[in-house]
């Protein structure tokens, strides 16, 4: 992982690496991503402060829901708390997986759009009932 992009090796190590550090990997360095808000560094920590607020994410009960093609779905609960997680790993649009209500308020997304579609790369984290 690149810490810093002019730095040798991305700040990686100090040492010899044992793979190169390629000119592609420095342009997602951590130091070019920490101001960007649509950056993956920007996701992965919105998705890690979801996971601190919502003890279902970290202690719940699994369920899958759905898991054909690109899309997957799956529900965490406890007994104060259910969610359901929805992402269609595809890069391209997919419709909503049939049988699967959107019961409650959204929690979270990235990449959503229209209402019974799910954009390419999208991910929904919703209320469900416990």
């Amino acid at each position: 992982m690149p810490w810093r992009a002019d730095a040798p090796h991305g700040g990686f190590t100090t040492g010899t690496p044992w793979l190169p550090m390629g000119e592609a990997n420095l342009a997602r360095a951590v130091d070019w991503q920490a101001n960007d808000p649509a950056s993956l560094l920007a996701l992965t920590r919105a998705a890690l402060a979801l996971r601190r607020v919502h003890p279902a994410l970290r202690h719940g009960a699994f369920d899958l829901l759905h898991a054909d093609g690109a899309v997957l779905a799956f529900a965490r609960s406890t007994a104060k708390q259910g969610l359901v997680c929805v992402f269609n790993l595809a890069p391209e649009a997919v419709s909503w997986p049939a049988g699967l209500a959107k019961a409650g308020r959204t929690i979270a997304s990235a990449n959503c759009g229209e209402p019974g579609r799910l954009p390419a790369y999208a991910a929904v984290v919703f209320e469900a009932e416990t």
